[in-house]
């Protein structure tokens, strides 16, 4: 989950992000979290600004990047999981869960 919030906006504060973004973090402690605040950018600005592709974009892109990365990691861990389990003389039916 990446928090993204200007620094020049009334809508969601910087301070609004940051406690939102630690709430989460609080509650989904195995999400990836990200937070990001772009100075002289309001709220709309975020999105539809004209410099948005340059200073927005690049944080989300590079936070599904990261995202992707890790579900990949955490397939590969469930399926060596799962192999050892079954290796171990366990009952496909019984499984194990991640």
């Amino acid at each position: 989950m990446l928090y993204i919030s200007g620094g020049q906006t009334l809508l969601v504060t910087p301070e609004t992000s940051f406690l939102a973004n630690k709430y989460v973090k609080m509650h989904q402690p195995s999400y990836m979290h990200g937070r990001v605040v772009v100075d002289s950018f309001g709220h709309s600005d975020l999105f539809i600004g004209e410099k948005s592709p340059e200073k927005v974009f690049p944080h989300i892109q590079k936070h599904i990047e990261l995202a992707e990365e890790e579900k990949l990691f955490q397939d590969s861990k469930r399926k060596q999981v799962h192999e050892r389990g079954i290796g171990m003389g366990g009952d496909l039916g019984v499984g194990f869960y991640l």
